[in-house]
């Protein structure tokens, strides 16, 4: 038996449950761990991917379109593309696929031009309201 054939037949979120396993054995923090679970399994949920030959680029691109209209940023819909394409790579990496189906996908353009935060240094008075709080 060939081992890509048994799993191409396993469900994707068992495939996710054994990346879990993985992140956290590679000494990833909890948090990264929980939030990277959590955007992959939300990308495969509202694309519908079951199983490994469901995933579909364009239907991601989709997803992803979809966050956008719901007033998400770019930088955040580049977080889902990143966590769910760890797990495709992942996939092939581990020997579950042939290829990675998205691997020739890349990062949503304009992240820098659609910054929904602008971060800036703290003032003198308020480094010292800061450390007077601490």
């Amino acid at each position: 038996m060939d081992p890509l054939d048994i799993h191409a037949k396993r469900p994707l979120a068992e495939h996710l449950a054994d990346y879990n396993r993985y992140l956290t054995a590679k000494g990833n923090t909890p948090r990264h761990v929980s939030k990277t679970i959590a955007r992959a399994t939300a990308c495969l949920d509202a694309c519908r991917f079951i199983k490994l030959g469901d995933v579909q680029p364009s239907a991601l691109l989709g997803f992803l379109a979809d966050l956008r209209t719901a007033g998400k940023g770019i930088a955040t819909a580049n977080y889902y593309l990143t966590a769910v394409k760890g797990f495709t790579r992942w996939l092939w990496k581990d020997k579950r696929a042939a290829v990675d189906p998205l691997a020739g996908m890349s990062k949503l353009a304009n992240a820098a031009a659609d910054v929904r935060r602008v971060r800036r240094a703290l003032s003198p008075a308020e480094m010292g309201w800061l450390t007077a709080a601490a």
